[in-house]
């Protein structure tokens, strides 16, 4: 082979090469980004924060004869939030109320109150108690202290307000006591998996016992939009582990006792650069079965549906 050949020969093998590592650099993807997951509550912020419950009770596999156990219930509150240091690192959450809209019914038993609506306070003696507890906690304020994790370590409500909503099982503190398992104590890239345990109230079955326990499978699924709107997108998987529901449970004597199980999902979005959560939508499904012994002719389970719809948008800071 003569030099020129040779040197030919190598140009055509290193363009040769060039053609096979091009496709396979195309092919190779960039490591994922790895990002911290951390609640991040800077002294002076402020939030306009619209939490939604709705839960609902409803009999299957009954005959005609089958007594009547549906009921439903509907909390929404907003509230203006802002952020402000407190001790030991840990920070205070201060929640002025704008409106509150509650909704019960059962059977024979409606019960609906918006503070925005111009209508009067009901009339009827059983529910304008509560109506009128309700309409004298606006503008009353709720302080959360959240420590450097995020976890709500304690909940101090307006004396007004009604027992159901003001306990830390009810629409406020439930939802909110959830949150720090959402995050990871380590650096995260989509598609990775973390799990936790939490303890979880439900008014309608664990009132006087010990309250469900719940078991999540947190899954990094993608990020999602740009800028300021860039976010994590986490979806959470919930098993309940199965219990007795205690008997001082306010559940029709049709279905007490009974054994609860169930699962449900959340679906949340984490703003990076706000170090928020901005949405968090969750829905839990349980069934309660009835002890045999003590069920109602008819009733073989009941299903109950918890949605829970949380919403933090920013407030300007010359709003």
């Amino acid at each position: 082979m003569s030099r020129v050949t040779g040197i030919l020969a190598l140009r055509s093998a290193r363009h040769a090469m060039r053609g096979l590592l091009i496709p396979l650099a195309v092919a190779l993807p960039a490591r994922a980004e790895e990002i911290p997951l951390r609640l991040r509550l800077r002294p002076g912020d402020a939030f306009r924060q619209t939490i939604s419950v709705r839960e609902a009770r409803s009999p299957v596999a009954v005959n005609p004869a089958a007594p009547d156990v549906t009921a439903t219930r509907e909390d929404t509150i907003v509230s203006r939030v802002r952020i402000e240091p407190g001790a030991n690192g840990a920070s205070l959450v201060r929640m002025t109320l704008e409106q509150i809209r509650v909704g019960r019914t059962a059977p024979r038993k409606v019960f609906l109150y918006d503070s925005a609506s111009p209508s009067p306070l009901p009339a009827d003696p059983e529910t304008r108690p509560l109506a009128e507890a309700i309409a004298g906690t606006l503008g009353k304020e709720i302080v959360m202290t959240l420590d450097a994790t995020g976890t709500v370590t304690e909940i101090q409500m307006p004396p007004q307000f009604p027992p159901d909503i003001a306990s830390n099982s009810g629409p406020i503190g439930n939802p909110l006591s959830g949150i720090p398992g959402l995050f990871p104590n380590r650096p995260v890239k989509p598609g990775d998996r973390w799990t936790h345990e939490a303890s979880f109230d439900m008014p309608f079955l664990t009132k006087g016992v010990a309250p469900l326990r719940l078991t999540f499978e947190h899954t990094f699924q993608a990020f999602d939009g740009e800028g300021a709107g860039r976010a994590a997108v986490i979806v959470s998987q919930i098993a309940v582990a199965p219990r007795k529901a205690g008997p001082g449970a306010p559940l029709p004597p049709q279905i007490a006792p009974c054994t609860v199980g169930g699962s449900g999902t959340i679906t949340s979005r984490f703003l990076i650069a706000a170090g928020c959560i901005a949405r968090s939508q969750g829905d839990l499904r349980l069934v309660l079965t009835p002890d045999p012994e003590s069920a109602a002719p008819g009733i073989r389970k009941v299903l109950m549906r918890q949605v829970i719809d949380i919403a933090l948008d920013p407030i300007p800071a010359n709003q």
